[in-house]
């Protein structure tokens, strides 16, 4: 008797706006990307604090870490797109945006900045989230975005 023919299965993983359906060549190339990224520096140590209760000084560092993997795996040439590599991470590619902006405002008003530093964002840095660490990194992006904005004027 015949087995009967293997059905193409997904996986769902949140993004920003809906959910991602992810193809059988989309998982394995994550899966090679996890195999590739969990022999590298830093990766132990995201996975490890991802689920701590963090501050916006170790948040900058996840931040910064996914940011350096997003420009290796998706240099121009390579196959790899921004989903691929956050599928290795379970996370949505919401998540690497506000990384990025927060990042780059960050070098405008943060300690050093090359507009100005901001004493509120200083002071973040190391408190501790009342709640949760995505509040505590909307509210930091959310006083960055409030600099640019007041310095557009």
């Amino acid at each position: 008797m015949e087995s009967p023919p293997r059905l193409r299965t997904t996986l769902t993983l949140p993004t920003g706006s809906g959910s991602h359906m992810w193809t059988e060549e989309d998982r394995d190339l994550i899966e090679q990307l996890r195999s590739q990224m969990s022999k590298g520096p830093g990766y132990n140590e995201f996975l490890e604090s991802r689920n701590s209760q963090l501050t916006m000084r170790e948040q900058l560092t996840h931040y910064t870490y996914i940011t350096k993997q997003l420009e290796e795996h998706t240099r121009g040439g390579l196959n790899v797109k921004k989903m691929h590599v956050m599928g290795v991470f379970n996370l949505p590619e919401s998540w690497a945006d506000m990384a990025q902006e927060t990042l780059q405002l960050f070098s405008l008003y943060g300690p050093g900045g090359s507009e100005f530093e901001d004493r509120r964002i200083i002071d973040m840095m190391d408190e501790v989230p009342p709640v949760t660490a995505k509040i505590q990194a909307s509210k930091f992006l959310d006083r960055l975005r409030q600099l640019r904005d007041q310095d557009d004027y």
